[in-house]
């Protein structure tokens, strides 16, 4: 957590999503790196919300299944997220997606 924006917003929810924006801002004002760091923040929030889960308490058992799992799932999602930036429009993104995908 940006410790700043949570001084100011006693959130941790709200002050990883000003901070990742802030972020995908400082890249570029586009509506593309707004958009890479709002799903950044996103998925940060997810994996906070996952650590305080039964399923979380159980993987901690297997610590090399856990790494696993958590290496394939962030290398996918940061090579997904990629795909907003890495287009010249957002449009283009989603093309690529669409292939990707479907």
């Amino acid at each position: 957590m940006f410790y700043p924006f949570l001084g100011i917003t006693r959130n941790g929810a709200i002050s990883i999503l000003i901070s990742m924006i802030v972020l995908g801002i400082w890249h570029e004002i586009s509506i593309r790196y707004i958009l890479w760091g709002l799903l950044h923040a996103v998925a940060i929030n997810i994996w906070y919300r996952y650590e305080a889960t039964s399923w979380h308490k159980k993987l901690t058992i297997y610590p090399s299944l856990q790494n696993a799992i958590g290496v394939v799932v962030t290398l996918n999602f940061v090579m997904l997220s990629f795909v907003l930036i890495s287009e010249p429009s957002l449009t283009d993104s989603f093309k690529v997606l669409q292939t990707l995908f479907f």
